[in-house]
Parts: C-alpha cells; sequence; structure tokens
C-alpha cells in the first residue's frame, strides 16, 4: 500500500525500496501458491517503477517480467493487463514490432471480452505505437484518435497504478507529431497543446517527462531549435529530479540537435553523443535511425559529410533491418542534403526522389513537401524549372489554402517565377 501511494506521486525509487522490502519478506515463507501469487502481485507493481526510472528495454526490467509469465504459468493463470501491456512495449523497445502489434491484439482482445475500459484504452495505444514505429502514419493516427474516445480523465489514477502513464497526454502527443507529419499542422498544434495542459494538471513526473521530450522530437521536424531546446531541457530536469533515463538519453539527443542547430555545432554533437550513450544504457535500440539521421545533419553542418554519409547509411540499414520506418523518408531527404553539399547532385536528386516515394507511400505529406522543394532548388539550380511545376503543383494542391508551413510558403514561392518562365514569349 505504501508502494502505491509513491507511485502515484512519481516517488518510483521509494515504491521499489517498498516492494523490494516486500519481496525479501516474501522470501522469509515456505513455498505455496498463496506464496507465489503474493509475489506477483509485488513484481506486477515493481514492474512499474522500474519502467519509469530505467526504462522498458533494461535488462532488470526484462528479468521482473519474464518471472512474472513464469508466476502466472505456476498459477495456471494467463498474463495480466499490466503484464500484457509491459511485455508490448518491451518489445517495442527492441523493435520488434510485429510481437508488439500482436501482444496489442490480444489486449484488445481481453478489453471486449471483459468490456474493461482502461485496457481498451491502453490496446489501441499499443497498436498505434507498433503502427507509427513501423512508419503507418495513417492506420495509427485512427488507433491514437480510439484510444482517445475511450479515455476518461476519471480513471486516469487507474492508468497511471497499473501502466505508469496518463495516455489522455501520451496519445495526444503522439498524435501531435503524427498530424503534423500527415501535413495537419493546426491539428497537431491544438494536440499538442491539449497534452502539454493536461499533463501540467495531472503533474504526473513520468507523463509530464513523455510530453515534453515528445514535443521537443516534434520541434525538430518543424525545424524549431529554439523550442525544441526549451522543451529538452525542461525533459531533462525533471528526469534527473525523478531518475528516469530513458526521456534524459531522449531529451538530451534532441537538446544536442538545438544546440548545434543555434551555432555550437561541437559541443551539439558531443552532447548527442552522450544522450545516444545515456539511451543505449537503459537498452533501448528503437528510434536509434532518427538519433543517427539528427547527428548526421550536424556532422554536414560542419562539414563532414562523409561522415554524416556513413551515419545515415547506418540508420538507413537498421530501417531495413528493423522495419522501423518512421523516420525514412527524413533520413534519404538528410542524405540529399548531404549529396548536394558534396557536389553529387545527380546522387542527390535521386536521394530526394526516394524521400518523396516514401513519404508518399507513408502519406506523410509534410515530409512529402520538404523532399520536394529541396529537389525542385536542386533542378532550379540546374536550369531544370520545366521539371518544377509538375513535382510541387500536385503536391501544393493537397494542402489548404491556410495551411501553415515554412516549406509551403517556399514551395509556392518557386512556383510563382517558374509560372511567369512559362507564360513569357
Amino acid at each position: 500500500r505504501a508502494a502505491e501511494v509513491a507511485q502515484r506521486v512519481g516517488a518510483n525509487q521509494e515504491a521499489i525500496d517498498l516492494l523490494q522490502r516486500g519481496l525479501t519478506l516474501l522470501a522469509t515463507l515456505p513455498p505455496s501458491l498463496d506464496r507465489d501469487a503474493r509475489e506477483l502481485e509485488l513484481r506486477t507493481a515493481l514492474g512499474v517503477s522500474l519502467v519509469a526510472t530505467q526504462g522498458y528495454g533494461a535488462s532488470e526490467v526484462s528479468l521482473v517480467y519474464t518471472r512474472c509469465r513464469q508466476l502466472c504459468q505456476i498459477l495456471g493463470r494467463p498474463p495480466s493487463p499490466p503484464i500484457l501491456r509491459a511485455l508490448a512495449i518491451a518489445s517495442l523497445a527492441n523493435v520488434k514490432i510485429e510481437e508488439c502489434h500482436a501482444l496489442g491484439d490480444h489486449m484488445m482482445s481481453l478489453a471486449d471480452r471483459d468490456d474493461d475500459p482502461v485496457l481498451r484504452v491502453e490496446a489501441h495505444y499499443v497498436i498505434a505505437m507498433a503502427l507509427l514505429l513501423n512508419g503507418s502514419a495513417v492506420p495509427a493516427r485512427a488507433q491514437l484518435e480510439a484510444s482517445l474516445a475511450h479515455y476518461d480523465r476519471a480513471r486516469s489514477a487507474a492508468h497511471i497504478g497499473l501502466y505508469s502513464q496518463d495516455p489522455g497526454v501520451v496519445c495526444r502527443i503522439r498524435l501531435s507529431v503524427d498530424l503534423w507529419m500527415l501535413g495537419e499542422p493546426e491539428e497537431a498544434d491544438r494536440r499538442r497543446v491539449e497534452s502539454l495542459t493536461l499533463a501540467e494538471e495531472l503533474g504526473h513526473p513520468f507523463t509530464l517527462a513523455y510530453a515534453l521530450t515528445w514535443d521537443a522530437v516534434l520541434q525538430t521536424l518543424r525545424d524549431n531549435p529554439e523550442l525544441a531546446r526549451t522543451q529538452a531541457e525542461s525533459a531533462m530536469t525533471l528526469s534527473h529530479e525523478h531518475r528516469m533515463p530513458f526521456w534524459l538519453g531522449l531529451g538530451t539527443v534532441v537538446h544536442g540537435w538545438a544546440v548545434a542547430e543555434q551555432g555550437d555545432i561541437e559541443g551539439g554533437i558531443d552532447e548527442i553523443h552522450r544522450g545516444m550513450a545515456t539511451l543505449a544504457a537503459t537498452g533501448t535500440r528503437s528510434f536509434l535511425p532518427l538519433q543517427l539521421g539528427l547527428l548526421a545533419e550536424q556532422h554536414g553542418r560542419l562539414g563532414n559529410l562523409e561522415r554524416g554519409l556513413t551515419l545515415i547509411a547506418e540508420a538507413l540499414a537498421l530501417v531495413e533491418r528493423t522495419s522501423e520506418r518512421w523516420s525514412e523518408a527524413e533520413l534519404f531527404r538528410r542524405k540529399g542534403d548531404l549529396l548536394e553539399k558534396a557536389g553529387r547532385d545527380d546522387e542527390a536528386a535521386a536521394a530526394y526522389r526516394r524521400a518523396i516515394d516514401v513519404a508518399q507511400y507513408q502519406g506523410t505529406r509534410a515530409l512529402e513537401l520538404r523532399s520536394a522543394t529541396r529537389l525542385a532548388d536542386l533542378w532550379l539550380r540546374q536550369d531544370r524549372a520545366s521539371d518544377v511545376a509538375p513535382l510541387l503543383k500536385p503536391i501544393v494542391r493537397g494542402f489548404g489554402a491556410t495551411t501553415d508551413l515554412p516549406d509551403l510558403d517556399h514551395a509556392r514561392a518557386l512556383l510563382g517565377p517558374v509560372d511567369s518562365m512559362a507564360k513569357s514569349p
């Protein structure tokens, strides 16, 4: 009971100490099914706090949930929903996307069978996370919206107690990132504000760190280093205070990118490396292509073009090996940028084309637009103005007249002179 109180206020290390004390006392009892049932209860609760302090990829977390599974078998019980949820997110941390999706489907079948509203929200979230990592942006949006449709703030404490975080916050911030990539920046901003506001109101450290860190990641897509730095700093401070290394690591990577974008490129690169090392120490293997892409971009700004291209090649090899495709279009776009700086224009154009194709397939219109404008700029420099309008016009027409995207403004600016040239005698 004391551990549950500690968990509710984010005092996870205190909860861990209490639960481990309980397990030590339990070990003095003679073997029995009752003793095993008590151990299962204690270890399930312990997993919640270990996830918060170490991350889902940590070896100690894996050991706890492996033991929970063994105890379920001994007791003749199926794994409980919190165990299934933990195994699913651990699969995601290790980039086992199909396994995560299958566990999410199983959770959904249990939610439907038992008419469990809390589990239904979590099942939609798990399925969405698998889809997002795989680059399936459109179906991921549907799953996140379904999770939010079933979410009830009155059940927030139940979600936090069983699953470490509030889904009303985390689904909104992940939906915000997804919506921005899908080319709906206004709706993305609305969801972003909702997430951060709710996170502040709830005051749950792990949930707030989640929202701040992913908002910082969103700012790397929006090319807003100032806000990325502010949000990353807040996430890092919170993570230090509450010993949350996963959010500390990812926040440090984004902070390093922002520092480099604001002028201290070498210092930023060093910080990105520190963040990557912190994340790797948690056992997390997901989001590595994203990290390598951010690092490659800064090496390019420093003039280390071959180093940048090597990092992109490493990231793309990971994409092919693991199917973690959500940052694939941006990796090819960054590859094009590096090749163009190196004067390898034909290869750069091919990389931009590949980025456009990937973004079209995934439905991420904002990323398609970004790569298309890069290619259009290259063609204009090569006196290929006649190719620009057929490339950009269909993409630009897909956005509303009031859509606020800098890349859209740039594309329209490029089309103006091109149209004028086409009309001139």
